[in-house]
């Protein structure tokens, strides 16, 4: 059973570079606002706004492909891709504070 991800897309899918599956835009062409790679692991960074002002969130997973050489994204990752997923993690964090804290110096010191 596959479960949708932020992109639309199925677990069992994956997106072009232009934020399409099998020529449709994933969620009116929603695109993430900043991908992290490290080997097959992704987290995608995405911008949202609320009622409260922009905020942002991320997606965790891994790539690997099937015997039939087919790609797929899923979020559920082995105990050796752990390290890498704190990493990402971690990096996801300090790319998001690192935008926050240049938006709030461009508005003079406010968030």
């Amino acid at each position: 059973m596959s479960k949708s991800n932020r992109t639309g897309t199925s677990s069992t899918e994956r997106s072009n570079p232009d934020g399409q599956v099998g020529g449709k835009p994933t969620q009116e062409g929603n695109k993430p606002i900043h991908t992290i790679r490290y080997r097959n692991l992704k987290g995608a960074i995405w911008k949202n706004t609320g009622a409260t002002g922009d905020f942002y969130t991320v997606t965790l997973s891994r790539a690997y492909q099937d015997k039939e050489e087919q790609w797929h994204d899923v979020t559920s990752f082995n105990t050796g891709d752990l390290p890498m997923l704190a990493k990402l993690a971690n990096d996801c964090h300090s790319w998001i504070t690192w935008q926050e804290r240049r938006a709030s110096e461009e508005n003079g010191g406010r968030k």
